[in-house]
């Protein structure tokens, strides 16, 4: 499993320390679906929650070169909700590895939510296009993307 993807996208972030006074912005996107499971047939509607969220992330060098950021865009659907919905206050910290390994904290107005620990996952590449891990009743994806490169704001 190569997840080429993420080591090229690493690679495009570090850039933005290169000195040619640009940056190099790589944004990630996650989706969480929880699948909501019945035995016997009931007489309302139950819906599978479902987080999706995007934001930028940006290369790191320790522990191991990695990515990392907080997706500050986050749209969730559950029973309470039938339609995904920009949520307001919540975001996801993440951490993405070239060898696979994906950690994946919710957080709500900053704050882990209900005081957990990151998830940590390790996720099968995907046509070298996205990272999947299955976690009891869910399913965790993400990818990213290179965006185009811009010059640094004067400071």
């Amino acid at each position: 499993m190569a997840f080429n993807e993420i080591a090229k996208a690493i690679q495009w972030s570090n850039k933005t320390t290169s000195g040619d006074g640009e940056i190099y912005p790589v944004e990630a996107y996650f989706v969480l679906h929880a699948g909501s499971t019945s035995t016997e047939p009931v007489n309302y509607i139950r819906r599978d929650a479902v987080w999706y969220a995007h934001g930028t992330v940006q290369a790191v060098a320790t522990p191991t070169p990695h990515l990392e950021g907080t997706l500050g865009t986050v749209y969730t659907a559950s029973i309470q909700s039938r339609d995904p919905a920009l949520s307001s206050g919540l975001s996801v910290r993440v951490q993405i590895f070239p060898d696979g390994q994906l950690s994946v904290q919710k957080l709500l107005h900053g704050t882990p939510i209900g005081g957990m620990p990151p998830t940590q996952l390790q996720t099968t590449d995907v046509r070298d296009n996205l990272m999947v891990a299955i976690n009891g009743i869910e399913v965790w994806t993400l990818g990213v993307a290179l965006l185009p490169h811009y010059p640094k704001p004067p400071q």
